[in-house]
């Protein structure tokens, strides 16, 4: 799980260099844009109107939890569409102690993004804006005199990583001001700085600042920390520093510098073959080819990847089948898609020599069977990731227990409909189609979720009457909504619109998750095929909430097909280097 929660972050570090600061840029709209964002604004007005009249508990209006989430989201999309009249108008239906200050926040964000910082300040303090993350806030509030309160945020945060993020920001943002009083900031922010994060992140905005010398000395001393801390001993879990060394290269080769980056991976390298075994140095090898890949150092890759497979190689046969499966999960990342097969296939062999070498019981067979067949789900499901949807089928129809050949059918008709890359995925489909007639029927198929797997399945293969039919023949027709939810689900990824809209009629309007499935289908199909009738067939619904959750989705799709900013924090924050 660490090695996992790692490589989330360096697909960040990948993308935050690309996307940070882009909110601080306006670009001129379109005629099409701007009548986009009028006809956006015009369908929250409408779903604010709506929601504003819901009264689902008996008390005050948004007071019933949906309520005041649908409201939330109404005032987050008009601030993204730069209504703040309309937002603040929205959010004063909050009762005082039910979050209003946080809608408060985002419209006084809006606001600032806008210009308005005197306005924004008017309800909400200069603590909160310069901690918001958004770059042109806090220039704004620099060039606004307000520095002295920028700088007394910093002992509103409760620890050393907040106060380096934000001291990294007002250096770049003083740097970007002409202020020589920059250098001192970067050097306040380096001295808390204790981790390789730490460093990446000054590194980071002493690059966004224009200062690369800056910038290269704080990567050197970052990498002579990691060297000079690792101790002489290893667990068989710690790959702290081939962990840390990695997230340098990373940071280094995407802000420009890959020569480094390229120095920084072979010390990771050398680190890895001279201090771990086994396994532990599979998982390190690969993660360092991942991150090779994404540096374009494709050849780098996939020699490092042939190191992972030699590694393999030495453990016993029968125990091969795990580290293999991670380094086709790994392949993928780093989108060396073609050796993924290979991988797949070495793995299907050692899973088979693992059922065969074992002198068990009856009862233990039956238990490693089992276990045989959820292994197999799993590499098909990597296949069908790589976009090998028939070498996917060909494991699927291998595994014996139906329920779970059923499971790994429903696995796949989504995987055909979400990962572009699918090859032949007409020919997948029609496999998916033969196999699943094949299995309808079976005896084994009996309890609602094997049932529903087979629906899925039905469904997404444009069978939508056999996927209802079978829906009715589970048992407890109050099973039947969360059936609906799972054939709904696969007919938005196939983008059957029609079909979708008749699955949603199915579904009861106090069904729990009905507002949040109508406004996903109607954002997706608004984004993808434009908005057509989805005004009308929004307001058709029988019930305020599921109308104004309607227009919501509509609107969002709306305005994320007009490409228009998204006023939010950045959603990979959690994952490390966002501001």
């Amino acid at each position: 799980m660490k090695k996992c929660g790692v490589l989330f972050l360096l697909i960040f570090c990948a993308n935050s260099f690309a996307v940070e600061g882009q909110t601080a840029q306006t670009s001129v709209r379109s005629p099409q844009q701007d009548a986009d964002i009028a006809e956006a604004k015009d369908l929250l007005r409408q779903a604010s109107t709506l929601a504003s009249h819901i009264n689902l508990a008996g008390s005050k209006p948004g007071s019933d939890t949906r309520t005041t989430e649908l409201v939330r989201q109404i005032v987050h999309a008009q601030a993204m569409a730069d209504d703040i009249d309309g937002a603040l108008k929205t959010a004063s239906v909050f009762p005082e102690k039910s979050g209003k200050p946080l809608e408060q926040k985002t419209i006084a964000l809006a606001l600032a993004k806008a210009g308005r910082v005197s306005e924004a300040l008017g309800i909400s303090s200069v603590s909160a804006l310069a901690t918001s993350g958004i770059d042109s806030i806090m220039e704004a509030l620099l060039k606004g005199g307000y520095t002295s309160s920028v700088f007394a945020a910093l002992t509103d945060l409760p620890t050393n990583e907040g106060k380096i993020i934000l001291l990294a920001r007002i250096a770049r943002a003083q740097t970007k001001a002409g202020d020589s009083a920059a250098q001192q900031t970067f050097q306040q922010a380096l001295h808390l700085a204790t981790s390789t994060i730490d460093f990446a992140r000054i590194a980071k905005a002493q690059h966004e600042a224009g200062d690369q010398a800056a910038m290269a000395k704080t990567f050197q001393s970052a990498t002579e920390k990691i060297l000079s801390s690792k101790p002489k001993i290893r667990t068989p879990h710690d790959k702290s520093t081939v962990e840390g060394l990695v997230i340098i290269a990373t940071a280094q080769a995407y802000l420009g510098d890959k020569t480094a980056s390229e120095q920084t991976l072979k010390l990771a390298l050398e680190d890895a073959s001279s201090l771990y075994k086994g396994e532990t140095a599979i998982g390190a090898l690969d993660l360092i080819a991942q991150v090779q890949a994404s540096a374009g150092n494709s050849r780098g890759s996939t020699d490092t990847f042939r190191k992972c497979l030699e590694l393999a190689d030495t453990l016993p046969e029968d125990g091969r089948w795990y580290p293999l499966t991670r380094i086709a999960q790994d392949q993928i990342y780093a989108e060396q898609f073609t050796a993924v097969p290979e991988t797949l296939q070495r793995a299907i062999q050692s899973v088979k020599v693992s059922t065969k070498s074992l002198d068990v019981t009856k009862n233990d067979l039956e238990k490693l069977k089992k276990m045989r067949t959820g292994v197999l789900e799993a590499i098909a499901l990597i296949a069908a990731a790589a976009g090998q949807g028939e070498m996917a089928l060909d494991i699927a129809e291998s595994i014996d227990l139906v329920s779970t050949k059923v499971k790994t059918f429903s696995h796949i008709v989504n995987a055909v409909h979400k990962v572009k890359r699918m090859q032949n995925p007409s020919k997948v489909l029609l496999r998916l189609s033969r196999g699943i007639n094949r299995v309808a029927d079976d005896s084994g198929i009996q309890d609602a979720k094997d049932l529903i797997n087979v629906a899925v399945v039905q469904a997404g293969i444009d069978e939508l009457p056999l996927a209802v039919a079978t829906i009715e023949k589970i048992r407890e027709p109050k099973s039947w909504p969360d059936a609906y939810n799972f054939i709904l689900r696969i007919l938005i990824e196939a983008n059957n619109w029609a079909g979708a809209r008749q699955i949603a009629d199915r579904l009861p309007n106090d069904y729990y998750s009905k507002p949040d499935l109508l406004k996903k289908l109607v954002k997706r199909q608004a984004t993808t095929s434009g908005v057509n009738d989805m005004r009308d067939w929004c307001l058709r619904q029988n019930a305020a909430l599921l109308q104004a959750s309607c227009l919501l989705g509509t609107a969002e799709g709306i305005l994320e097909r007009s490409e228009v900013e998204v006023l939010v924090e950045n959603p990979l924050k959690r994952f490390g280097l966002a501001d």
